[in-house]
């Protein structure tokens, strides 16, 4: 899906959603689980290069895994991307982090290195799952996206994870899918039948992979929210499903960081390893 076509739909989108029997309702549906795969920037090179690549093939798909940091640490973390992102967005927490912790890191499914065009929690959180299994990995970060499909995971598949780190986390069903509407000008009528098809095909809710719908259960994961408040992609309201859903969490709000700068905010990046070494 190419950026500038994203952005010639939001212009013509209002238009045609009005043509009888929703004909155009299908594409909005393919867009919302097929994402942009943006190229490796010239920021990232080093981080591509420094670090030890390989591949494994996950339902057909393959993988691209890569590891960077102290091999021989005990302490092993795994950090997990967003939509449209790719694994070396983490450099400067990669640099934070290298000499203390051997570092995992993937491009999931239409992402980066790794094949496929097709992406969705379910799916996310099964390379999740994969990864800490095969590597005993216990610590995670995850940011956007990528950050909804760690808290999937724990909940739900009770991934036994020690330490998570939540940045721009979307929490609520219903906040992503207006977010989303918003970036292509759709209306309600596209809204609810990207729910329903959701339903269709998942055979559940779409609130059902989400924080404010997961059932209250105990669990001994320690959980740090990183949230700057004038994020327009994932809106800061998600902040409050955390803090009712993980009482004893901890919560970490910044301003003028937006969805991306705070994954390179060297004040954040001093909070999160905080947090990490028991701070």
């Amino acid at each position: 899906m190419n950026y500038y076509f994203m952005k010639f739909l939001s212009f013509v989108y209002p238009f045609i959603e009005k043509l009888p029997f929703g004909i155009f309702k299908p594409l909005a549906y393919r867009f919302f689980f097929y994402p942009i795969r943006i190229p490796f920037p010239p920021s990232e090179k080093e981080c591509l290069e420094t670090a030890e690549t390989s591949f494994f093939v996950n339902n057909n798909i393959k993988i691209c895994l890569y590891q960077w940091g102290n091999k021989k640490a005990e302490k092993k973390i795994l950090l997990v991307h967003g939509w449209a992102g790719r694994a070396t967005q983490f450099r400067e927490i990669i640099k934070f982090l290298e000499k203390d912790y051997h570092i995992y890191a993937f491009d999931s499914n239409a992402h980066g290195q790794s094949e496929g065009d097709r992406e969705d929690f379910p799916a996310m959180s099964n390379l999740i799952q994969r990864i800490c299994f095969e590597h005993q990995i216990n610590e995670i970060i995850g940011h956007s996206f990528g950050a909804g499909a760690c808290l999937y995971s724990i909940f739900i598949r009770n991934i036994p994870i020690r330490k998570c780190v939540l940045m721009a986390a979307p929490t609520k069903s219903r906040y992503m899918l207006l977010d989303f509407a918003k970036k292509i000008n759709a209306g309600k009528k596209t809204i609810r039948y990207i729910e329903d098809k959701i339903e269709e095909e998942f055979q559940h809710k779409m609130s059902s992979y989400f924080l404010d719908s997961f059932p209250n259960v105990e669990n001994d994961c320690e959980f740090l929210a990183v949230h700057s408040q004038d994020d327009i992609d994932v809106r800061f309201d998600n902040v409050h499903i955390l803090k009712t859903k993980l009482p004893k969490g901890k919560i970490f709000a910044v301003e003028g960081l937006g969805h991306n700068k705070i994954l390179r905010n060297d004040i954040v990046l001093e909070r999160v390893k905080q947090f990490l070494v028991g701070l």
